[in-house]
């Protein structure tokens, strides 16, 4: 599950209802369906497998099955790397957000913070 994460992402996650109810409903669904059994679990167990296989890293592997593909190893490793910098980046924004929920005085309320640009439309709201 952690790797099928991974490969999906938060985004899609938020993202399908409103791509299913977009492109016709259960008219998408069906198709995205039939994809995911005859293309994605081949593809996933496939990958699974090679790994299980060779059990040696991510760059190893794809040295000792093509010489050539070393690179999709290196391109793996950086874009995981990137994706924990991401996903730990929400996590701790979202954390922040919920403490700084719990004051009296929310900071995001006024617009005398350091963060904030000119905030016109809240100034004319309150005149």
């Amino acid at each position: 599950m952690s790797a099928l994460s991974l490969a999906v992402g938060m985004g899609n996650v938020w993202r399908f209802p409103y791509m299913c109810y977009r492109n016709g409903g259960g008219a998408f669904l069906f198709p995205y369906l039939f994809m995911v059994v005859v293309a994605g679990f081949p593809i996933m167990f496939l990958e699974f497998a090679f790994g299980q296989y060779g059990a040696t890293g991510i760059v190893t592997i794809w040295q000792k099955g093509c010489p050539l593909f070393e690179g999709i190893g290196w391109s793996i490793t950086v874009v995981t790397f990137t994706m924990c910098i991401y996903y730990n980046m929400l996590i701790a924004y979202s954390v922040y957000f919920i403490f700084a929920s719990f004051t009296s005085q929310l900071p995001w309320e006024t617009c005398g913070n350091p963060w904030n640009t000119k905030c016109e439309f809240h100034e004319r709201m309150n005149e």
